[in-house]
C-alpha cells in the first residue's frame, strides 16, 4: 500500500509541477488535501525527493510568483506578504524581489494611469483614493505619494 501511495503521490506532484511551479508548502498542502490517507512524513519525503532531483524549487517558484504579481500590477509589500503566506523565508523573498529589478515607481504610475485621469488629481478626495488604491496594491507610502504627485502633473500615458 505504501509503495502504491508513494507512487500516486509522486505522480500527482509531478502533474502539479507540470502545470506551474509550486512552493514546498503549497505542494504539500495540495497532496495532503488530495490524499487523506497519506501522512505528513510520507508527503514530505516525496516532495523532498522531487526537490533533490531539481523538479521542485522554491527559488524558481518565488521568481515566477514575483514576475506574475508584478505583471498584475502588485507592489513589493503585497508580493512580500503573499510569499510569506507560502512559508518562504524572508531571505528568499528578498532575493526574488531584488532579482526582478522592477521600477516600482513606474509600476505605480502605470496602475494610476489605468484607473485615473491626471486632471482628476486636483481634487483631494480623488488623490486620497488614488493613494489608498496604491497602498492596497502593496506600494509603500513614499512610492505612492511620489507617484500621485508625478501623475497629477503629467499628461498620463505611462
Amino acid at each position: 500500500m505504501t509503495d502504491e501511495l508513494t507512487l500516486a503521490l509522486r505522480k500527482s506532484a509531478m502533474n502539479y509541477l507540470g502545470r506551474r511551479e509550486h512552493s514546498v508548502f503549497e505542494l504539500k498542502q495540495k497532496l495532503l488535501n488530495r490524499f487523506h490517507e497519506a501522512s505528513d512524513d510520507l508527503v514530505m519525503q516525496v516532495v523532498g525527493r522531487l526537490t533533490e532531483q531539481g523538479l521542485q524549487s522554491d527559488e524558481r517558484f518565488a521568481d515566477m510568483f514575483v514576475r506574475s504579481r508584478v505583471n498584475k500590477g502588485k507592489g513589493p509589500g503585497r508580493i512580500r506578504r503573499e510569499l510569506e503566506q507560502q512559508n518562504l523565508s524572508s531571505a528568499l523573498t528578498d532575493k526574488a524581489l531584488e532579482q526582478n529589478q522592477t521600477d516600482w515607481h513606474q509600476s505605480a504610475l502605470q496602475q494610476l494611469d489605468k484607473k485615473y485621469e491626471p486632471a482628476d488629481m486636483a481634487e483631494f478626495k480623488i488623490r486620497a483614493k488614488a493613494m489608498n488604491f496604491l497602498y492596497r496594491r502593496g506600494f509603500d507610502s513614499d512610492i505612492a505619494s511620489r507617484a500621485v504627485e508625478v501623475f497629477a502633473k503629467s499628461e498620463g500615458q505611462f
